[in-house]
């Protein structure tokens, strides 16, 4: 995976009543939680959505990709240290307080994998609908 730092794309806190959370996820959403709760600590339930690489990329700012990829945009909020992520000698691992992780939907699809780590809560209904996972993975 890529790890890229973009600038805040918009913040937002969900209603009042709080979101509708989900015990039931896609099997590759519920793994890319259970590993990102090996790089850090996750709080709260977890925003994703289904977009396209492309999509991602025109709202974020993070350059398009070569292929437009279906994706699946997980928004993991806590601390996360990229220990795994390319950077300077000497250069301390990136942090941050969120990270959304980019999976692909399809097996085996070329590219689309990828790491946002942030220090913003990103306004995910900006790519597409907003779904809630709460559940033990």
């Amino acid at each position: 995976m890529r790890c890229v730092r973009v600038p805040a794309i918009t913040t937002t806190s969900p209603a009042p009543s709080g979101p509708v959370v989900e015990s039931t996820a896609p099997a590759k959403v519920v793994a890319a939680i259970a590993e990102a709760r090996r790089e850090g600590t996750i709080t709260g339930p977890v925003p994703w959505i289904t977009t396209s690489t492309q999509r991602f990329a025109r709202v974020s700012g993070d350059g398009p990709g070569a292929a437009d990829v279906p994706v699946y945009a997980i928004e993991l909020q806590g601390h996360f240290v990229l220990d795994n992520a390319p950077r300077p000698l000497g250069a301390r691992s990136p942090e941050g307080s969120t990270m959304i992780v980019l999976v692909p939907l399809g097996d085996g699809e070329l590219g689309g994998a990828g790491v946002v780590l942030g220090a913003t809560v990103t306004d995910l209904s900006s790519f597409g609908d907003v779904h809630w996972y709460s559940g033990s993975s």
